[in-house]
């Protein structure tokens, strides 16, 4: 065998054991199964395509502080249409700005689902989105999930916001809903 021969085969040895050994580390720090019971949901935007639209957020009025009730609202966008590549991106950037852990992603023509573990494993948020094709409603919302299944006080979910930063999630997927063409 040639010497360049050799070393291509151990690089590719090196490589594959090394590939091995990574993938036996990350299979051994698991995460945790994904709750059971009602996530809280921490914001709820609602799109509509007229102001005579018969859909509104249906969490508008689901009490909390001045910060809380402008998280659910009904938004209107009058050339609304399918924005899931939009609302990923702000999802993503907000997961990873926040050191957030992703273990779902889907994205099809009119959803999104992306669910992200808090770093130190102690709940999951679970960014969500759904559209009509017809452009005549969408919604994106924020859920959070405890390890006990269980909804979380008023002061949690202000602590959520705070820590989080929710508020700029909320305005990156208020605008990322509005992403027609002009």
């Amino acid at each position: 065998m040639k010497k360049y021969q050799k070393t291509l085969l151990i690089t590719l040895f090196a490589t594959w054991s090394l590939s091995s050994c990574a993938q036996s580390n990350t299979a051994s720090q698991q995460l945790p199964k994904v709750p059971e019971g009602e996530p809280t949901i921490l914001l709820g935007i609602t799109g509509v395509n007229s102001l005579n639209s018969d859909s509104t957020e249906v969490e508008a009025w689901s009490g909390g502080g001045l910060e809380l009730v402008r998280a659910f609202s009904t938004q209107v966008y009058p050339n609304l249409r399918p924005c899931p590549n939009e609302i990923r991106a702000a999802a993503i950037t907000w997961q990873r700005a926040q050191n957030l852990i992703p273990t779902k992603d889907e994205l099809t023509e009119t959803k999104v689902k992306l669910q992200l573990w808090q770093p130190d494993r102690k709940g999951l948020f679970e960014v969500k989105y759904l559209s009509k094709s017809d452009g005549t409603y969408a919604r994106s919302w924020l859920n959070y999930y405890t390890l006990t299944g269980e909804k979380v006080e008023v002061e949690t979910i202000e602590e959520l916001y705070e820590t989080y930063k929710i508020s700029s999630l909320w305005e990156d997927l208020a605008e990322s809903m509005g992403c027609f063409a002009e």
